[in-house]
């Protein structure tokens, strides 16, 4: 048995809802990706894998670039209802799902994220490398991680670089690799060793994965802390 644990995904209500925000910064790039949210279109896929399961998550954008920190908490909800209701409808498809956090609001992603460890469907939880641009060791934000690793919630970390707020040259006004505009390397690099600093060993980074044969899979730079106590 194989289990993708890279495994993107846009559930129909929540796929909905961003398309209703204005300015959805990423709604061409994943209409062109069909199996991100058609379910039969990812069946077909799947089924050209013997043995083979997938824990899904959300696919980028960061739930925190939605909206105000007003307006995320309900987003995030309303992804993780969708995620736990397809692992329950789809057992034989989906081995668990990593629940999405609003972090642009570190109060309700606490709260999320009890809910989220009180549901069996749940694997643990997807971030990304910032928040808006700000780091994951601010105390704050911080603060969610540490509540996952007491938790003992697996954490995926996925790259996330917004191209204007972070050029590759100081000279530049933005970045111009694709690569390095989804986050990768240096993104994760440096989520790696602050947060290695910052929780004195209480979890450790991942490992880089090997890139996953499935197509709405995340970059190969994503990684999964894994809590240590």
């Amino acid at each position: 048995m194989r289990i993708d644990v890279a495994a993107h995904v846009l559930p129909t209500r929540y796929f909905a809802r961003l398309q209703q925000i204005p300015g959805f910064y990423m709604a061409k790039r994943v209409k062109g990706i069909p199996c991100l949210y058609d379910l039969d279109v990812r069946f077909r896929i799947m089924d050209g894998f013997a043995d083979y399961r997938q824990v899904l998550s959300l696919a980028s954008p960061p739930i925190d670039r939605l909206g105000s920190p007003q307006a995320t908490p309900d987003l995030a909800r309303l992804a993780n209802d969708e995620l736990a209701g397809l692992v329950g409808a789809h057992p034989d498809r989906f081995a668990g799902a990593f629940g999405g956090l609003p972090l642009n609001n570190p109060d309700e992603s606490l709260r999320e994220l009890e809910r989220l460890a009180a549901q069996p469907a749940f694997a643990g939880i997807q971030i990304y490398s910032n928040v808006g641009g700000r780091p994951l060791d601010e105390p704050r934000t911080l603060g969610v991680i540490e509540e996952a690793a007491r938790r003992r919630m697996p954490i995926f970390i996925h790259p996330a670089r917004n191209a204007a707020d972070l050029p590759d040259y100081v000279g530049e006004k933005e970045c111009r690799s694709s690569s390095t505009r989804r986050g990768e390397p240096t993104s994760l690099t440096t989520r790696a060793r602050r947060i290695r600093g910052t929780t004195s060993g209480r979890s450790s980074a991942g490992r880089t994965r090997p890139r996953s044969p499935w197509p709405g899979s995340s970059s190969p730079g994503s990684s999964i802390a894994i809590p240590t106590r």
